[in-house]
C-alpha cells in the first residue's frame, strides 16, 4: 500500500531528542547526571525519581530504569537497569536500543538549570 514516508519525521525527532539531552547535559557538572540525585546549587543530593524508558540490553525490548546519562564530545551513554531481569548495562546506541520518544522520558526528569 502506497503511504506517506515517516522515516524523516522519526529521524527528526531523534534527532532533536537527542539535540536537547546532549544540550541540558553540558549545562551540568561533568555532562553527567545520576537519577536518584537531584542539585541543590552546585551539590547533589538525594531524590527518589528515575525515568523509565524502553530500551534493549538484550533481543526483546525491556521496561529500563534510567541510572544515569552522560555527555562527552557529542556522545551519549546512558547507565539503565533492568529490573525484571536483574542487571544493568550501558547503551551507547541511542538510536538502535532506544525506543523512538523515550528519550523524553529523561529530558523530563533532568533538572532545570
Amino acid at each position: 500500500m502506497k503511504h506517506f514516508d515517516y522515516a524523516p519525521l522519526y529521524e527528526e525527532i531523534y534527532r532533536r531528542q537527542k539535540q536537547e539531552l546532549i544540550d541540558a547535559l553540558r549545562k551540568l557538572p561533568n555532562h553527567e547526571f545520576h537519577f536518584g540525585m537531584d542539585y541543590d546549587g552546585e551539590e547533589q543530593g538525594e531524590k527518589a525519581e528515575h525515568p523509565y524508558i524502553i530500551g534493549y540490553l538484550g533481543d526483546e525490548p525491556a521496561d529500563l530504569e534510567v541510572m544515569a546519562v552522560k555527555e562527552e564530545d557529542g556522545f551519549l551513554s546512558i547507565l539503565v537497569k533492568d529490573k525484571e531481569a536483574g542487571f544493568e548495562g550501558t547503551i551507547t546506541d541511542l538510536k538502535r536500543d532506544i525506543v523512538l520518544g523515550h528519550l523524553e522520558n529523561i529530558l523530563d526528569e533532568l533538572p532545570d538549570m
